[in-house]
């Protein structure tokens, strides 16, 4: 079957609504022809291929592998959905859940040129109830700190598993200990591109309001474990190096040293024994680690 998106009406706040309107300003002229798109991305790998090249990608893809067997997905907040693709292509019936209408003709163009079949909702992850389906995998792939509701959404979440169902939050920030909301929020305002602002809304936690949000909305079974960069330093220093702002490096000579040096030392400390594996695990719980965390019912 061809991909369609389903329109579900849902409520939208200011911030959402500017973000919304950030990716209609740039998507709103899509219509590529057939042959346009294949002379861009000839196959559906090559358009996952540089996501999943990037540490970000390299930790969605360990996260999946990590699966026993394909099975019922619902994809939330995927954006252009090189997730997405990537999912159906492994043989996983995907469902898709994106807030922009921009965004999902995108995904929906994309995905029927490599004949490729989501159920595609455009909606917020706050209205997953509405979908009326029950999943053996939930994923929010750097995108529940756009909720603006995200209790709600874990809710709605724990109600929409299958017995002994997952969920994964991935890529998420995480707010560190010596910082403070406020300093965040000035900085979204005041240094919008260097944060990876787009307008949109944007929020913060630490490492045990994760934890607590999980509980609240009824999992039990909670574990976490550090990013994968803590194992590929020199994946995670040559995004640094690449890392263009205004047309600047975005971080001098000093500050790459100080990375690599940072880096390395969590490398070490992963392939360091129980004593590494310790401290790791004190700095993921003090919220100085980006964090993968895992729940099911």
């Amino acid at each position: 079957m061809p991909t369609e998106i389903i329109y579900i009406d849902y409520e939208k706040s200011e911030a959402l609504e500017r973000e919304l309107a950030v990716f209609q300003k740039g998507y709103n002229s899509f219509s590529l022809s057939a042959t346009d798109c294949l002379s861009q991305y000839p196959t559906a790998e090559s358009y996952f291929q540089e996501y999943l090249a990037r540490v970000e990608g390299l930790e969605f893809q360990r996260q999946i592998d990590n699966l026993s067997h394909p099975c019922k997905v619902l994809d939330v907040g995927v954006g252009r959905g090189e997730s997405s693709i990537y999912l159906a292509l492994k043989g996983y019936s995907v469902s898709v859940v994106e807030p922009s209408p921009d965004l999902c003709k995108v995904i929906a163009s994309f995905a029927n040129l490599y004949n490729l079949s989501l159920n595609l909702y455009n909606c917020s992850a706050e209205c997953i109830d509405k979908i009326g389906d029950s999943f053996d995998l939930i994923i929010f792939n750097s995108s529940f700190h756009h909720c603006d509701n995200p209790l709600l959404a874990l809710n709605h979440c724990y109600n929409s598993l299958k017995d002994a169902g997952k969920l994964i939050l991935v890529n998420e920030p995480i707010l560190q200990f010596f910082r403070t909301k406020k300093w965040f929020y000035n900085r979204l305002e005041t240094h919008p591109k260097e944060m990876g602002h787009y307008g949109g809304n944007e929020h913060i936690y630490r490492y045990h309001e994760y934890i607590n949000m999980l509980k609240l909305a009824g999992f039990s079974k909670i574990s976490s474990e550090p990013n994968i960069y803590t194992s590929d330093y020199k994946k995670r220093l040559q995004q640094a190096e690449e890392r263009i702002i205004n047309g600047k490096p975005f971080y001098n000579s000093r500050r790459l040293a100080l990375k690599k040096i940072y880096y390395y030392w969590l490398e070490q400390l992963k392939n360091g024994g129980i004593l590494g594996q310790g401290v790791l695990e004190v700095m993921k719980r003090s919220s100085m680690l980006q964090t993968t965390f895992l729940a099911s019912k």
